[in-house]
């Protein structure tokens, strides 16, 4: 196993908690295809393409590890990603802030710890440059002009900072470059004295940021990277917004879509997470506004239909399966034992069968993965500290002693 045993009791802790760890590659479970298709979306934008997907499902369903997974392989294909959720600071109700979130978000496969900013992106870039000018296989001056000339075509104000922004660089002037770098990140407060020093009035805006955000992605794929992919989270609380500002929201999110799909948003990917409720909700939900409805569907549910279509705008997350159960068994058992080195032998299937009937009693029908995880890792660890328990010392008797004594002796311990 690559990690240590302290690293894998705190992806153990983080489950246990409801929280999606940083290394999830042990947790891919039922997903195969879903991850196939996102794989194909980024090799897609990868070619120059834009493109936006929305990956729905139940409250503890594995949306969360689905847009981290998507995070890892992003960053492992030269991506600049920026990961956020929504609240009232990131609202797709206006550009402005979204852009502003994006740009404050950032992390590449290099700090995906912890996060990076646009001077950072630019000096991974200046410095590439200087070292091949040093090893005669390039001209600065030459590729910095073709990157502004180009920028200029998608947002002379942006080209025109950014011309300032690499002066300031070249001339050992932090104040300056901090200046320019501050307001293409969206930054509001810069006085008019300072933005008259590198030529620009204003500020980015609602009406401006879409277009700055378009600069933007061309800019990082002339530095060198794939493109930049977005993931935004818990979209369904637009919900939440009143009615107006909720139509302003789905204006917004079809503007993103045809972006996206006109080639307006070249080697950029959007990726949304919603609930199930939120695509459902007639009168809160996409359906109450057709135009974006009619671009994305109600994607296809493999849980009801029997078959699966990753391909459509939707991506529905099916719930969870027998088949699925066993074989996280099977890997937090493993992961377990490495870290506590657990011995006790417990049979996965009987533990299923174990794990299904709590669930019965506490009237949950349908078990997500987030819950199931939680209860699993809560009941190892009982087990674990408990060693010397009656319950415990029946799981290596008959079924029904495991079922009943177990099942009686946790139900009152929690």
């Amino acid at each position: 196993m690559d990690q240590s045993r302290d690293q894998v009791k705190v992806i153990l802790l983080a489950l246990k908690n409801g929280v999606v760890p940083e290394n999830i590659s042990s947790f891919r479970i039922g997903r195969e295809k879903e991850l196939e298709e996102l794989e194909q979306n980024l090799t897609y934008v990868t070619f120059g393409h834009g493109m936006s997907k929305f990956i729905v499902g139940e409250y503890g369903s594995g949306k969360s590890f689905m847009l981290r997974e998507i995070q890892e392989r992003a960053w492992n294909n030269n991506f600049v990603v920026a990961k956020f959720q929504m609240e009232k600071g990131a609202r797709i109700t206006n550009f402005q802030t979204l852009y502003y979130q994006i740009m404050h978000s950032l992390t590449t496969n290099e700090s995906e710890h912890q996060g990076t900013n646009f001077q950072e992106l630019f000096n991974k870039w200046i410095d590439t440059l200087k070292s091949k000018s040093a090893e005669g296989e390039g001209n600065s001056a030459e590729a910095i002009q073709t990157v502004i000339s180009t920028l200029n075509q998608y947002n002379l104000s942006f080209s025109r900072a950014l011309l300032f922004y690499i002066r300031a660089r070249i001339q050992g002037d932090p104040t300056m470059s901090d200046a320019v770098a501050s307001w293409l990140t969206g930054e509001q407060n810069i006085p008019s004295s300072v933005k008259k020093s590198f030529e620009v009035v204003g500020h980015i805006d609602n009406d401006n940021a879409i277009h700055f955000l378009k600069a933007f992605v061309k800019l990082i794929n002339l530095l060198g990277y794939s493109g930049l992919v977005i993931l935004v989270d818990e979209l369904e609380i637009i919900m939440s917004e009143r009615s107006d500002i909720r139509m302003t929201a789905y204006q917004n999110l079809r503007y993103i879509v045809d972006n996206c799909f006109n080639d307006e948003l070249n080697h950029c990917l959007f990726v949304f997470g919603a609930t199930q409720e939120w695509l459902d909700n007639e009168e809160k939900g996409p359906q109450a506004y057709p135009a974006l409805y009619q671009r994305i569907g109600h994607g296809n549910d493999a849980t009801e239909t029997g078959e699966i279509d990753v391909r459509q705008p939707v991506m529905i997350l099916s719930k969870m399966t027998p088949e699925h159960m066993q074989e996280l068994n099977l890997k937090v058992l493993e992961l377990y034992r490495y870290a506590y080195e657990f011995t006790l032998e417990i049979n996965p299937l009987l533990l299923q069968k174990w794990m299904v009937q709590q669930f019965k009693q506490e009237g949950l029908e349908n078990i997500n993965i987030r819950l199931y995880l939680k209860k699993l890792i809560e009941v190892l660890d009982v087990i674990e500290q408990n060693p010397d328990s009656e319950a415990i010392k029946s799981l290596t008797n008959s079924k029904n002693m495991f079922v009943s004594k177990v099942l009686k002796w946790f139900g009152k311990s929690g």
